[in-house]
This record gives structure tokens, sequence and C-alpha cells, in this order.
């Protein structure tokens, strides 16, 4: 999943651009990307509960380490550098929710629903089939009695 933060520089407060709380399932990989007009060398720090980790960021992008993906807020400062001017902008949390077991648990049910649905599709086709000969089967033998 990626994430897009627009970092403005007139309130240095960085807002979400996607819709949140964020889903992620399984081993679903988190990319933060930051919408700024210049990619001088930012440095994310991050916050998950007591998780706390400083990341350099490459080309405005980084993919957040797998333990802070975990149900909670992720906060993240900002920070820029360049030359002798440094800014800082704290962004909107991340929300990460957990996906409702019984949803998930519905997926097996939607599988087996259309293997069935395929199967009975394959059934009615035979008796399609089927139906089609005995109409010619019966033709014929009306055929026969008329002569």
């Amino acid at each position: 999943m990626k994430i897009q933060i627009q970092l403005d520089k007139t309130n240095n407060i960085g807002s979400l651009v996607n819709s949140e709380p964020f889903l992620l399932v399984g081993n679903e990989t988190l990319e933060i990307e930051f919408l700024c007009d210049d990619k001088s060398v930012l440095v994310a720090n991050l916050k998950n509960g007591a998780l706390q980790k400083q990341l350099l960021v490459y080309n405005g992008k980084f993919i957040v380490p797998v333990e802070f993906i975990s149900v909670g807020e992720i906060e993240i400062i900002v920070s820029e550098y360049s030359d002798n001017l440094s800014r800082k902008w704290h962004c909107e949390p991340i929300k990460i929710i957990k996906p409702r077991e019984d949803v998930f648990e519905g997926y097996s049910l939607i599988r087996e629903l259309k293997k069935e649905i395929s199967e009975l599709k394959a059934k009615i086709n035979v008796l399609e089939d089927e139906t089609i000969d005995l109409k010619q089967h019966i033709s014929r033998i009306w055929e026969l009695q008329e002569s």
C-alpha cells in the first residue's frame, strides 16, 4: 500500500492525501511518499506505541519497517536538511486497523460458493445437452410413427 503525505511549507504540517483508516492485510508493505517541491535530504522519525525509529528518506519515499505496521497510529515527524536551513513537519497520524476476522472468513465461503456454482453450471450444461438429445429422439419417433 502506498500512502502519500503532502508537506506544506507554509504551516509545517504534513497532510494525508489518501483516505484513512488504513487496512493492511497479510504481508503487505507500507510505502510512504512525501509530496514536496524539492527532494532535499529528509529524515523521518517514526513512532507507533513504544517503538521509535529514525529513517533516511530517499527521493521522497521510504518503506515503513514491518515492526511499525500494527494496530494503532504511526506518528511521523519529517525533517528537511538543506544547506543551513532546516524545517520540520508534524504529519497527520496514520491509523492502522485490524481486519475483522468474520469478514475475511467470508472469503473462503465465497470461494466455496463459486466452486459450487460452477459445478451446478456444468450439470446444467449436461442436462441441456441431454434435453436436446431427447427432443431429437422424440422427433425421430414422431417421424417414424407418421410414416
